[in-house]
């Protein structure tokens, strides 16, 4: 799963429709929010830490699998 299907199904889970969870943010606008979801733009270091936040869950909880899937060489 991708961060950004990641985001989405707990944003789904958590019962927020995405102009609610675009509030919650306080940062993002519901379109930013379909960008992100669709893996249409680039989700930086504060955006995580903010998604994060406003879903409740640590960074890590939204990048876990993607990390652990990547090869370290």
């Amino acid at each position: 799963m991708t961060t950004a299907e990641k985001i989405k199904s707990l944003r789904e889970i958590k019962g927020y429709s995405q102009i609610n969870f675009a509030k919650k943010t306080k940062v993002f606008t519901q379109s930013q929010i379909c960008k992100i979801e669709n893996g249409n733009r680039k989700i930086t270091d504060t955006d995580l830490s903010v998604l994060a936040q406003a879903l409740g869950v640590s960074i890590t909880e939204l990048i876990g699998d993607v990390c652990s899937k990547k090869k370290i060489i």
